[in-house]
């Protein structure tokens, strides 16, 4: 979603640009409201994005999401809502990029596990801190 509207912000911008620049007898007053309703319609898309429960869906936030949700309960620190959290990792989990869907479901059942208490705790596990470091470079190079 968050992409759609980043895709429809930059389309209406570049048409402003272009009809600015093919109309020269546009007042200034006409191009500031045009320019301030783009910006307005922009921020409008990001805020919905971002106020979404359960996430962004953007694949930067999200991974990164999932990557300090590690870290907190690597030094002990519980989410206030661990189904909300659960919630959330599952539901990206189906969209995230195949480069790094593999780490990414597998930091999943290590989170999932640590938070229903299920079986042997990996949270601070080698693996876990290796599939950790896969996402954080992907994170990296991508965002």
């Amino acid at each position: 979603m968050f992409r759609t509207g980043f895709a429809c912000t930059a389309v209406v911008l570049a048409a402003l640009t272009l009809s600015a620049c093919n109309n020269d007898t546009k007042s200034a007053a006409t191009t500031e409201a045009k320019a301030s309703a783009t910006v307005a319609a922009q921020t409008t898309a990001t805020t919905s994005a971002a106020a979404q429960p359960g996430g962004t869906g953007d694949a930067c936030t999200e991974v990164g999401y999932e990557i300090d949700l590690a870290h907190q309960l690597q030094q002990g620190q519980e989410p206030s809502d661990p189904s909300a959290a659960m919630l959330r990792l599952n539901k990206f989990r189906t969209s995230a990029p195949t480069e790094i869907i593999a780490p990414f479901a597998q930091v999943n059942a290590v989170i999932v596990g640590h938070l229903q208490k299920k079986g042997e705790d990996q949270i601070n596990s080698d693996a876990a801190n290796i599939l950790l470091g896969k996402l954080s470079t992907w994170k990296s190079a991508h965002c």
